[in-house]
């Protein structure tokens, strides 16, 4: 169930979003 939960919420979740999240994310690998 939490995991179809999970892929409804990234439906939510606009492609813009999701590109910044990932942008931060290998921000913060970096440091």
């Amino acid at each position: 169930m939490a995991g179809s939960d999970k892929r409804k919420q990234s439906l939510y979740i606009p492609q813009a979003m999701l590109e910044e999240i990932n942008r931060e994310m290998d921000r913060l690998d970096r440091s």
